[in-house]
Parts: structure tokens; sequence; C-alpha cells
């Protein structure tokens, strides 16, 4: 009787949550989602085309392998014959490693260890040493001879590209050390600590017992020098000087020992009862400062003391109560700047401390004369309650200039090379979030002396660091004013002269007005930036969108193209290899030419030209081809720069396109490569293939995108199409797309290959934002390219989807509720999309105004004054056209995400209110994305379901036919297929379910088989439906 009320029970809450009725069936299991699940209840699965590959699975993308891509896991040996590189697998499984590979350059020797971290090759590349669990060993290259030394805890080489020395370290606390290239050892027994210091020619270790013996042995000389009693020690940078440390009679003795001295000094007595650290040397090895920190009254107190060669002792120049320096405030960790005239360190200052009173009324003021809002003061009363500053002294007259809370330092403050640092007043700081005001934006930039404090006025600037560099050694700023059509100048640090350098460039020719990959306001008018210095020759190249320019830092010379317009001729982009997205020290040199690397906008061809220095001429064409062999235009992981044998003029690359996954060719001129990998994971599935395309927008003007087809394309079948976008994607056509399920529902953008293999065609086209206008530039490029696409023979017209997330997410809602072209769609988070008045009007989470990001911030800019462009404001409140919408919609937006979930209420109850097809997935454990491989593996099978409905008229799942009410959460997933079910309300019939109910009322029998054997033909004993 028990059982059957409890049967009954949930057979009536059921039907309370379901608008259908199907046949009763056990729902798997949601904790186990696997490939046993996709065949049961993937449409797009259960049907691969005859003779073709495998579809991708779940277990062939958390298995898959390819090139290591963290840094040092590539080496190639001084000579260039020899390489070593890593293979390991994906995210899923956390990046292990899977294999160690050593190779030939030149010939078939290989050896491939497995489950190993990279090692290196010795000075003389004859041996590569790595460490396998406790062993390490010591592979001889071309041979099969491998030396091995068990019970190791750790092993350390010296610092550079050609090691001749390594020292490992002995369970029994001995140290060896090995000369790589004569095989000598010297065994140091009771090791406490060790290390190679300097560059590399010093061995230093440290032993253990009373006398704290330091042992430092010269690789150069062979020499060995001994020192006792020794609690520290700092070498600088050269080797060339040490600071030792050493107990004595009077407490703790600092001492100095330098060639140029060439006996010992000691320049520092103390007891012990005080804490002395945090050693730096100058750049020349002559000048140390360091920390002494004492407890007074239980309250640490730190002083910083200097001193340099010729000094009898250490001084103390800075200390808490002094120079204004607040009490217990001093951050005690001090170094040079980069010519060693002035101490750099750290403030920290309390905010003021006020007596509260706790039988006072609380409450929160809210006066429209705050410069911030009460939300956010309360915020930065806890973010800030203690501010740094960077403070320099200046070692000859003790004066100190310090930042201020409204003053800071713009450039690298840990960097700083001469006798200037540029201090920014920041709009943003005098007004608070009251953006609107005419110089929030304004930015007050000052040259200033730490050598006298004076000042020289700079160009206002709109928040951006970028606009101001110095070069390598300080003597010269080199700075852009965005004013007048865009200029640079130098400022000579020695005489004061400023000067325009740019003379001679076409205006605008230098501006950045709009960045087409990353749109956003701040990065209007900024300068494409600086390629590299020569400064011994009193010259800077820098880059515009095209060409490289030579500028005379002098301003004596009239600016010289470098790449003699070619570049913006031939919409080719030049930067130098090697740039990755800052100034480049070394251009790269080979056969007389630079190398540049070159991206060719129209078609997205990718490779090498080389120039002569300040020739003028035309770049000569040294490879060209569609593939990716080092990126220009993105920050996309995958890619890297070539990679240099230290003694030969032989250099590594990896290159890779949509059809080949990355792999390591050799170069000795950037004209031909030799292959040395074929990594090709992606042969053993039903792959893709890339193509670009040119399509009219809507208002006629041209775009691009990429179309992504099957490996085992028809050209006679007609494909449903899935268009994923976000901003500027057409760089990615040859990109390899490594596989990846679906965290997101924008993975695809990156990564569609998922759908592709599942007989789905994933487009990505182009957006260009202009002001103001982010939803209509989405429709006038997404309606574009659905009509495009539309008009293709292999397309099929009535099955288009679109997908978007986060920032697309928030197109997607415009799209959304404003197209009627798209058959499905999923939109994942979209922040603020679906009522921008709402969100901009709001504060964060965090506190803080969010109407500063609706009016002018947001990526594709802002909306601009909500006041003054009311029409334009209503036109993107997904909320308030929500009646308009077509598309049925899978919603993504977790509880957990930073983008506001309560946006994604307001427009799922909105839907819901009007009848609209919609269906919301959030996952307790999930953020802005899917994390949890369970979840991950749900959301890809979900989404595809989605997709398979009502792109591929499959039928619809129970979790979209019946829901799943709260209470049987996380114990039924309802993926199950359910062709007597709707996925419509009841007054609103849904076409495709219509056809599957009538089939299943005329065969029921088929539905009981697997659904591989399911169809919509009159004939039952074979599917009508070829899926991929």
């Amino acid at each position: 009787m028990k059982l059957f009320f409890y049967l009954l029970f949930f057979g009536v809450g059921f039907n309370c949550y379901s608008q259908t009725f199907s046949p009763s069936v056990a729902s798997p299991d949601p904790s186990v989602v696997n490939n046993l699940y996709l065949n049961k209840y993937l449409w797009s699965h259960a049907f691969p085309a005859k003779g073709s590959k495998s579809i991708l699975d779940f277990d062939a993308i958390e298995n898959w392998r390819s090139l290591e891509r963290r840094k040092g896991s590539l080496a190639i040996s001084c000579d260039g014959m020899y390489f070593a590189y890593v293979i390991s697998y994906n995210w899923y499984k956390k990046w292990a490693i899977d294999s160690l590979v050593i190779q030939s350059t030149s010939g078939s020797w290989r050896k491939c260890i497995a489950g190993t971290l990279p090692g290196f090759f010795s000075a003389d590349g004859k041996q590569y040493i790595f460490l396998k669990n406790d062993v390490l060993c010591f592979l001889k290259t071309n041979s099969e001879t491998l030396y091995e030394v068990t019970g190791i805890v750790a092993y350390k080489k010296p610092p550079g590209n050609k090691p001749k020395f390594i020292a490992y370290e002995l369970r029994n606390k001995s140290v060896i050390l090995k000369n790589l290239l004569s095989g000598n050892e010297v065994l140091f027994k009771g090791v406490l600590n060790y290390n190679f210091e300097g560059n590399g020619n010093k061995f230093v270790c440290q032993l253990y017992g009373s006398t704290k013996e330091l042992l430092v042995q010269d690789l150069i000389n062979g020499t060995q020098k001994k020192y006792a009693s020794i609690k520290d020690y700092k070498f600088d940078a050269t080797g060339k000087a040490v600071l030792l440390m050493a107990s004595s009679s009077n407490g703790i003795d600092l001492t100095y020992e330098g060639n140029a001295v060439g006996k010992k000094r000691v320049f520092f007595t103390n007891d012990t009862a005080l804490i002395v650290g945090n050693y730096h040397f100058d750049r020349t090895g002559t000048q140390i400062v360091f920390n002494v920190k004492q407890n007074i009254n239980n309250q640490a107190q730190n002083s910083i003391w200097y001193w340099r060669m010729g000094m009898d002792r250490a001084v103390e120049k800075i200390k808490n109560r002094s120079n204004g320096i607040p009490e217990g405030m001093l951050n005690g960790d001090a170094s040079f700047t980069g010519n060693g005239r002035y101490i750099q360190f750290d403030i920290e200052k309390k905010e003021g401390i006020y007596n509260h009173d706790s039988d006072a009324v609380q409450l929160d003021v809210w006066n429209y004369k705050d410069t911030l809002i009460q939300s956010t003061q309360l915020v930065e009363l806890t973010k800030h309650s203690i501010r740094s500053y960077r403070a320099f002294m200046n070692v000859n007259n003790d004066s100190i200039i310090e930042e201020s809370d409204c003053e800071r330092i713009v450039n690298d403050r840990d960097h700083i090379p001469g006798d200037f640092v540029i201090f920014r007043k920041r709009g943003k700081e005098q007004n608070g979030d009251r953006f609107w005001l005419n110089d929030y934006y304004v930015d007050s930039n000052w040259l200033v002396s730490l050598m006298d404090a004076s000042r020289t006025s700079l160009p206002s600037t709109k928040g951006n660091s970028r606009l101001f560099r110095f070069s390598p050694s300080g003597n010269y700023l080199v700075y852009y004013d965005p004013r007048d059509g865009g200029n640079y100048f130098s400022y000579d640090c020695n005489s004061g002269k400023q000067v325009n350098i740019s003379n001679g460039v076409p205006k605008g020719t230098l501006t950045n007005e709009w960045n087409e990959f990353w749109p956003i306001e701040d990065d209007r008018n900024t300068p494409f930036g600086i390629a590299t210095w020569y400064e011994k020759y009193k010259v800077v190249w820098v880059y515009d969108k095209y060409d490289i320019w030579a500028l005379d830092l002098t301003g004596k010379r009239t600016a010289v193209n470098i790449t003699n317009g070619y570049g913006r001729s031939s919409f080719i982009i030049f930067r130098l290899s090697g740039d990755e997205f800052g100034a480049v020290e070394s251009p790269t040199y080979s056969r007389g030419h630079i190398i540049l690397k070159a991206y060719n906008v129209n078609d997205k061809s990718n490779g090498f030209y080389g120039i002569q220095s300040e020739k003028g001429n035309n770049p000569k064409k040294l490879f060209m081809a569609s593939c990716v062999i080092e990126k220009v235009v993105t920050t996309i992981a995958d890619d890297m720069i070539p990679v240099k044998a230290e003694d030969a003029e032989v250099w590594i690359v990896k290159k890779q396109s949509a059809e080949e996954s990355p792999n390591y060719y050799l170069t000795t001129n950037f004209a031909a490569f030799k292959s040395l990998t074929d990594l090709q994971p992606q042969h053993k599935y039903n792959w893709l293939s890339s193509e670009l395309h040119t399509y009219n927008k809507l208002a006629g003007s041209l775009s691009q995108g990429v179309l992504y087809k099957p490996e085992n394309f028809d050209p006679l079948k007609k494909y449903p199409v899935v268009i994923a976008f976000y901003a500027v994607s057409s760089y990615l056509l040859n990109f390899f797309p490594a596989p990846e399920l679906l965290k997101t529902p924008n993975y695809l953008q990156e990564s569609p290959g998922w759908l592709v293999s599942h007989g789905y065609l994933v487009f990505v086209p182009d957006i260009d934002f202009s002001k103001g206008y982010w939803g209509p530039n989405t429709l006038n490029s997404l309606e574009g390219a659905a009509r495009y696409l539309s008009n293709l023979p292999f397309v099929d017209s009535n099955h288009i989807g679109a997908v978007g997330h986060s920032n697309s997410g928030r197109y997607s809602y415009y799209l959304l509720t404003h197209s009627n072209k798209f058959a499905a769609m999923s939109i994942g988070s979209g922040h603020g999309g679906t009522d921008m008045i709402s969100l901009s009007l709001s504060t964060n989470k965090a506190g803080y105004s969010e109407l500063e990001w609706g009016e002018i911030g947001s990526f594709g800019n802002g909306l601009g004054d909500i006041w003054q462009n009311k029409d334009v404001w209503l036109d993107h409140m997904a909320i308030l056209n929500a009646d308009k919408v077509i598309s049925p919609l899978l919603l993504f937006h977790n509880k957990n995400d930073g983008d506001d979930v309560r946006l994604a209420v307001e427009l799922y109850t909105s839907l819901r209110r009007l009848g609209k097809k919609s269906w919301w997935l959030q996952y307790d454990d999930g953020g802005h994305g899917v994390y949890k491989l369970k979840d991950i593996r749900d959301f890809t099978l979900r989404c595809t379901q989605f997709f398979d409905h009502f792109l591929k008229e499959a039928p619809a799942p129970r979790w979209m036919t019946q829901g799943i009410p709260a209470k049987l959460k996380g114990v039924q997933s309802r993926y199950e297929l359910d062709p007597s079910g709707t996925c419509s309300l009841s007054d609103k019939e849904c076409p495709i379910c219509k056809k599957w109910n009538e089939q299943y009322k005329r065969f029921p029998g088929m539905f009981k088989k697997p659904i591989n054997e399911w169809s919509l033909s009159e004939r039952t004993d074979k599917p009508s439906i070829e899926v991929n």
C-alpha cells in the first residue's frame, strides 16, 4: 500500500509540472554523463555518415593531446642539432604530460620518455638532462646511452641557455657539482642550501653544522673560497661582489667583498635583536641597500640602510617618523633604480580612523554632491584601509619624492631607468564616479625629476599608459600626443629639449582611431606602439596600422617609412618577429635582413618578410601561406615566437592551420621550413575545414566570416548552420581550433569542432561597432550573414541558429528581439543585455555604479546619455521587446555568474509570460561558464540536443518536453528523446514534435529500439535520416 501511494504521489507530481503525456521511462543518472549517453540520447551522434571517420565524443576531447604550450616546454641545443619538446593533455586532464621527446633536427634519431618533465641540453649539445621521479637522467644525444643517478631530490643549473654545469642534491644531503663538458664531479657533503650565483660563473653552497660554512666555487678558474659563521649572503648580478652576513662577537656583521676592493670590508655591525635582510645591490655591484627591523613597544619598526664603496660604515637613510613617513608604515623592502642614483621603496598609509559612537543613529546619507556614491564609499573604506605609495630617495642629498592619492606613477614603477618618472593626476580620482563631468577623462601628466623634483608638463591623456615610454637607458622619453592627427614627441632627459619626431608621417597614420579587435572607448585614439629602440643611433621604430617608421629622437631627420608603405598598399600588417605586444629588445636578423612577421588582413595569410635597416625599400617576401606561423593581431594562446639556437642560425617555429594541428618546423632563413613533428590527432575523427567568406551586411557594406565545414562535407546535402560571434573573429581562419566541449554557448566561436563533427556548419562572422549602436551593428552583420548563408546551395536556410555569451550574449539579446531569421538561439550571461536601464542605474555586487559602463565603457561601446538617447536605450531593452521574439531560446546563466542573474530572471519571466519557447539551464557550481567536468558534459549534451531538435528536427528530449521538477533535481536527467511529447504549449503546436507524435502513434514499436533506428519515413525497416 505504501509503495502504491508513493508511485501515485510522484505520478501526480509529474503531471503537475508536465504539459504533455509521455510514456513512463527510466531517466538516466545525471551524475554519470559518458560516451554511452551520446549514442543513446544525442540524435546527431547516433547517425554517422557511411564510411566516415568517428565523430568527436567526450573521450576523444578529454584525452586530446597536443604540443605543450607552456613556457620552457621547448628547447633547442646551442648548435641547433637537437631539440626537445613535450606532448601533453588538455584542460580536462589538468595539462598532464603525456611524453617528453628528444630528437635530432636533421636525422631520424628520436627518444620518447613517458610522463616526464622537460629538462635541458648541455652547452655542447651532447647531453639532454632530465629528472624522472627521483632519477636524474643524462641522455647522450644521437645514441642509446643513458646514464642514471638515483635518489635525487632536486637539481639546479646555471642561468642562461648554455649550461656547462649541473648541481644535484641527494637524499643524504650531499650535492654533486658536475661539469657537463668534462664529466668532472665535486662532492659537497652536508649541504644546507646551494645555488649558482651571478651570471652562473660561481657555485655556492652552505653547509650544516655550527660553523655554517659557505663554500664559493669559481667555475672559471676552479678556485674555492670558504667563509665561516655565515647566516646569509647575497651576490650581485655579475657574481663579482658578495654581501656576507656573519655571526661575530658583536652580534652580526655585514661584510662586502668585491674584486674592486680586493679585500673584505665590514660595513655594518649590530646586535642579534635586529632583523636584517632584503639586501639589494645596484647594477654595478658597488652600492647596497638593506632593511633593518626591530620591535619597539610591540610594534615592528622598519628602517632602510645604505652603503657604497668608499664609505666606512652603512648609514640609516630612512626610518618611520622621518621625512613625513607615518609610524609603522614603512615597507622595508627597498632597491635601486636602474642608474643606481635613487633608492625606491614603498610607504603604506592607513585611512583616518574615527571613533564611532555605537549609540548614534546609524544611517547612510546619499548626497548628490558626493564624488562617489555612498555604496562605493563604503566599499572603498574596506578595500583601501591601507594604501601603498612608491617613493624615491636621492642617495646623495636624501631628498624624497613620493606618490600621493591624486598623483600616481604612469610608467613601470619597478623599472625606472633614469632620473625621471611620470606622475599622472587622474581626472577619475578628482571626480569620483561622475563621468559626465567634462574633465573626468582628462588626466594631467608631469615629467618629474628625481634629482630636484622639477616638473615638466606633458600632454593631457585619457587614461592610457602606453602613451609614454622611456628609452632603455632613460636618456629619452618618447610620448604620443593624440591631438592634431597624432604625433610622437621626444624629450631629451639631459638637455630638456622637446621635439616632434614624427614630421613627415601623414596625419592620422599613427593613430588607432578604433581598435576593432577590442572595441572599447578607452582604446580610441591610441598609438599602435613602439617596435624597438636603436638608442645608440638616436632612433626609435614605431608602428602604424600596417607599416613601420623610423623616428629620429633628435628630430633633425624626417621620419622614414622602413617598409616603404608596402603594408598599407598591400593590406599587410608588419610587426617585428618576436613582438608580443610590446617593444622588441633585439630584432631577429637572418642573412642580412631584419625579420618581420606579416598578416594579410584580406585573406588572413601569415608569414615572414625581410627588410634592411632604414633603407625604406619594399620588404622582401620570404614566406606567406594560409596558416598561422607567428601571430600578429590576436592574443589567442596557442602560438609562439620563433626559438633560436644559441650558436647557430637555426630557428624552430610552430605552424598550424584549421586542418593541421600545431607542429614544429625548422628554418634557417624564414623562407623554407622543414617539418620536425607530425602530431595530428584530428586525423582519427570527422574533423573540419575552414573557408573565408565575404558577404554584404544588411546596410550593404562588406564583412567577412569563417565557415567551418565537416571533413566529410557533401555539397549535394543541405546542412544546418550555427552562427557564433563576438567581435572581429575572421582572424581565426587559420588557427587550429583545438576541440572543446561546450563550457558556454559561444565556445563554438574558437572551438567549433564539436558541432561540425556532428554534422553542422559553424559560421563565425565579424561585427564592426559604431558608437552607441552595438545592437543594430550586431543585427546588421548577423542578419546579413544569415541572408548570405541562406543562398548557399548546401545550407538549409530554414535551420540557421545563433549563439552568444558574455559580451556577445548581450548582443544576442538584441538579435533575439529584433530578428526572425534564426530557428533557435542559445544565449549565455550577457551583462545588461536584457535590461540595460535597470543594470546601468544600479550598483554591481561590489557596490560600484554601472552607469559609466552602460553609457560609455562597455565592450562594443556604450549607448550614450540615457536621457538624450531614450529611443536607443529602449530599443536595446530585451525585456521590452520580448513580444517580438520568434526564435526558441536556450538560456544559460548561473547563480554565481559575475553578470547579475536577476536580469536573466527578468527576461525569462517576460518570455514565459508571453508563451515564448524558452528553457533556462542554471548550474549550481557554474559561474560565467561551467567548470566541473560533469557540468561541462551535461551542458554540451543538452545544448546539442536543443539544436538537434530545432535545426535537425530530432525528437525533443524529456527535459524540454516535461522539464525537471525541483524535487527531482539531481535525481533525473531526462536526457531521453521524447517522440510522444511536445516542446510547445497546448495552444501552440511545434511542427517538429507533431511529426514525431504522429510517427509514434503509427509505429510505437520503432521507439523501443535504439534511436539510430528511429525514422520519420513510412518504412520502418531502416532510418530515412542520415544526420552527418
